[in-house]
């Protein structure tokens, strides 16, 4: 295991809680049922694709559901996950880090991209952050930072992880009608 797999999985599993409270910085809350329009995945489903270990990767955290009321699933972590594997083809709408090895940026860049979905991808680097950020195939970019949702931004994804935009100025034109009007006088 590398030093960072190492830091993902050990400072943070302890101070991760499942709670229904609201003033827990740290909660991990009901996983949306839904996640894409053409299938569900209810946390049992989510258990499936973690399955990942089944095809070459390693739970390093959790990995199970929480046995209590409502939809709650461990923080889990995987790592020496296969870029074949139906976790990698698959967006997952709950508390699961996957850590894919690559040789090299292009590597990282190209697998990243290599997905027919958009939503979100995160960039942290001390360097190229922003040249990564654009080069990403996604409607949103966290750089160096794990939070992207903000009132002022535009959420929305690209592919099949959506259209349009929600929030922000750009956000308002989905709820507008555009109309030409081709007048000679």
């Amino acid at each position: 295991m590398r030093s960072f797999e190492r830091a993902l999985a050990t400072p943070h599993s302890p101070s991760l809680s499942v709670a229904a409270t609201p003033e827990r910085l740290r909660e991990v809350r009901a996983l949306v049922r839904t996640v894409a329009a053409r299938h569900s995945l209810t946390v049992d489903g989510l258990a499936d694709l973690v399955l990942a270990v089944d095809e070459g990767g390693r739970l390093l955290v959790g990995g199970s559901r929480v046995e209590r009321d409502g939809s709650f699933f461990e923080p889990t972590l995987l790592i020496d996950v296969p870029l074949s594997a139906r976790i990698a083809r698959e967006e997952i709408f709950g508390p699961v880090a996957v850590v894919y090895r690559v040789d090299s940026d292009e590597d990282a860049l190209s697998a990243a991209n290599d997905t027919e979905f958009g939503l979100v991808g995160y960039v942290f680097s001390k360097t190229q952050a922003l040249a990564y950020a654009e080069r990403l195939e996604t409607g949103m970019v966290g750089v160096n930072r794990g939070l992207v949702s903000d009132p002022a931004g535009a959420f929305g994804g690209i592919k099949a992880s959506g259209l349009g935009r929600e929030g922000g100025t750009s956000g308002i034109h989905e709820y507008l009608e555009t109309k030409y009007m081709a007048v000679e006088v």
